[in-house]
């Protein structure tokens, strides 16, 4: 009897943790595309460090725009470096929440977030339900590789960590409420090489 019982919760278990990946969004296809996207007004925190702490940044940012009466129309993350390659120490992000312009004039002499604009370029693009946390893990694990692929494929030129002067290659992953998008730079000689033919 103790035996039915352990297979049927063990079965429960598994079809649990079925219905928990399905709803975060492992089971779903992530297509890669190139589009036009931006200009943005950000409001941001920066941060040094593992990617996994950027959620305590991004509840910093929360908080200091909800002080200064701000409320965001979506929060994000841009992402600067590749940790297997940088180390978790050297990555560096910044937490962020879309603004409006009269919004990032509010912030002008905030101490502790600055603003600026990303202005609108071409990226390799993808998109992903999002159910919170574990979408953010599934994107990571699905929508990455994709992007992986795409540079492999194309011949593009690898990432290397750069002390100075990175700052206009990145990977912005924006929140919520339904979807999580994704965006990628490309680099600037392969877009001219698209141009050109």
């Amino acid at each position: 009897m103790a035996k039915k019982i352990l297979l049927a919760l063990a079965a429960l278990a598994a079809a649990l943790l079925l219905l928990w990946a399905y709803a975060g969004g492992f089971s779903t296809p992530a297509p890669i595309n190139r589009v036009e996207a931006g200009p943005w007004h950000i409001a941001y925190i920066s941060h040094k460090g593992p990617y996994k702490s950027i959620g305590k940044v991004l509840d910093q940012l929360e908080r200091d725009l909800v002080a200064a009466g701000i409320e965001p129309e979506r929060y994000g993350g841009i992402f600067y470096d590749r940790p297997e390659i940088a180390g978790n120490d050297k990555c560096r992000s910044d937490a962020f929440g879309v603004i409006s312009a009269a919004q990032a004039a509010k912030l002008k002499d905030n101490k502790s977030v600055r603003t600026r604009v990303i202005e609108r370029r071409s990226y390799l693009s993808s998109s992903f339900p999002f159910h919170g946390m574990l979408s953010v893990i599934a994107g990571i694990t699905k929508v990455y590789p994709e992007f992986q692929k795409y540079w492999q494929a194309n011949k593009l030129p690898p990432y290397t960590y750069r002390e100075s002067g990175y700052e206009n290659d990145y990977a912005i992953e924006l929140y919520g409420p339904k979807r999580i998008f994704y965006y990628m730079t490309i680099p600037e000689q392969e877009s001219r090489g698209n141009t050109s033919g």
